[in-house]
């Protein structure tokens, strides 16, 4: 594991699942001595929770990988998330990352900080579709909002044409 206290900062891109699931992260990451500051600010870790429902959201999550390398030029840049899972071959050419996450692996990031983040190589974990049951994790808030998250849908099995959801969240459990 990673030796001292380190930094950690979150940007998360697209839907209220998103929102939770990187507050659960967050949350995992003080409990763990992490020091948690706001994105923006020059920091160890850099975890990115990525949209691909449009292409202005996939093009967003590009762009915010290459401004958190700017930011934190000495910082190791994770990608999670749906962008993550759906278009890993895509995001593996931005030498920007370190460390690429699909859906069900980033409740593990952890552990795959450990592994990983003393080398230099790029490394990537994600599951095929074919095994990507949606992952249940219990939800924490970190934030102030006084809403909760109520999950209605934890994937489909439906592979519409016009739709990305079965392939970035997976099936339903």
């Amino acid at each position: 594991m990673i030796k001292g206290q380190k930094t950690v900062s979150f940007y998360t891109l697209g839907c209220k699942l998103n929102q939770s699931e990187t507050s659960a992260i967050e949350n995992e990451f003080g409990q763990n001595g992490f020091k948690i500051i706001p994105y923006g600010e020059s920091s160890d870790i850099t975890i990115i929770n990525t949209c691909t429902v449009t292409n202005r959201a996939a093009k967003k999550s590009r762009n915010i990988i290459r401004q958190a390398k700017r930011i934190s030029p000495n910082g190791k840049i994770i990608a999670v998330g749906c962008y993550s899972q759906v278009y890993w071959q895509e995001l593996k050419n931005i030498s920007e990352i370190d460390l690429i996450l699909g859906n069900k692996e980033k409740f593990q990031i952890l552990e795959y900080l450990g592994k990983f983040v003393e080398d230099d190589d790029q490394k990537i974990a994600v599951d095929t579709i074919e095994n990507n049951e949606y992952f249940e994790k219990e939800f924490t808030s970190t934030t102030e909002r006084t809403r909760a998250i109520l999950k209605v849908q934890t994937g489909c099995d439906k592979f519409c044409s016009y739709c990305i959801v079965p392939y970035a969240r997976g099936l339903p459990a």
